[in-house]
């Protein structure tokens, strides 16, 4: 019990165990949790990068094709490029820019699929067109000769 000269706040300060009655054990989870939420963070965001480096691998090859390669090799190299620098950074653990990267080559890599055939249609376009111009003259010729 405290001497009744001293005052209440007084014997709080005077007294060796005031400081663990405001002790809250929350405060220790917290401060351990938190570099443990980091670190997990950390984590799904490399393993979210390297998924995304693995759907455009898959869309790279996808596309990876001989006549993608005539008829879009730009656009192809560009998605190889893209994918290079993606696994680069995963190297030096920059998720974000990874992920970004691997989106870019992913998209890339259906833009050269759309490109090529795109490119094909229209060759196969433009040999119907003969075909049919050429049958055309013929049937004309034909006729004119009794």
């Amino acid at each position: 019990m405290p001497s009744p000269s001293l005052s209440r706040p007084q014997s709080r300060l005077l007294s060796p165990c005031s400081g663990l009655r405001r002790w809250r054990p929350w405060r220790l989870w917290l401060w351990l949790a938190w570099p443990v939420a980091c670190s997990l963070g950390a984590c799904s965001g490399l393993g979210a990068a390297q998924a995304q480096w693995s759907r455009a691998e898959a869309a790279l090859r996808q596309a990876d094709q001989p006549a993608v390669q005539a008829d879009a090799p730009i656009e192809l190299g560009l998605a190889r490029e893209k994918l290079q620098r993606a696994h680069q950074a995963l190297g030096v653990q920059d998720a974000a820019m990874a992920q970004r990267l691997a989106e870019q080559a992913e998209l890339d890599a259906q833009v050269a699929e759309a490109h090529a055939q795109r490119v094909r249609l229209r060759r196969e376009e433009n040999t119907a067109r003969a075909l049919t111009l050429n049958l055309q003259g013929a049937g004309r010729s034909a006729g004119a000769q009794p």
